[in-house]
């Protein structure tokens, strides 16, 4: 009778241990933030990534079917190809360096057009985007 009722509390601690887990892990996926500074793209897991300015070949605002081209949410890697996939909006800001390819989720697609079309009536030598450039 006793080893039952043992058994029974571990069967508890386990099943309350996985569900924090779980949803510990859901709510981590919320941290994901995309922002820039005046020289970089910030990106990632508590703003862990970047991507230099003056490295950026092409920038481009597009809407991609992220189930079919990345197979669904998260962090992808193909190659030479990143994708981070964390909102259900479907609009991407698309990133080209000389050796990688990014494509980072985005909420907010008025933002982001201000944020290029703004870029682009500044004129800098350390501003050689392709589609934004002066």
């Amino acid at each position: 009778m006793s080893f039952a009722i043992l058994t029974t509390d571990y069967l508890f601690l386990g099943s309350m241990t996985v569900l924090i887990l779980v949803v510990h892990l859901y709510t981590r996926s919320f941290d994901y933030t995309i922002a820039h500074t005046t020289d970089a793209l910030v990106f990632g897991w508590r703003k862990k990534h970047t991507i230099l300015l003056k490295e950026i070949e092409e920038i481009t605002l597009e809407n991609l079917d992220y189930m079919g081209k990345f197979g669904g949410y998260g962090y992808r890697r193909f190659k030479r190809r990143y994708a981070y996939v964390f909102s259900d909006s479907g609009d991407f800001l698309c990133v080209k360096t000389a050796d990688k390819d990014y494509f980072l989720s985005i909420k907010d697609k008025k933002y982001w057009a201000n944020w290029l079309e703004n870029r682009t009536n500044v004129c800098s030598n350390e501003q050689t985007l392709t589609k934004i450039s002066c």
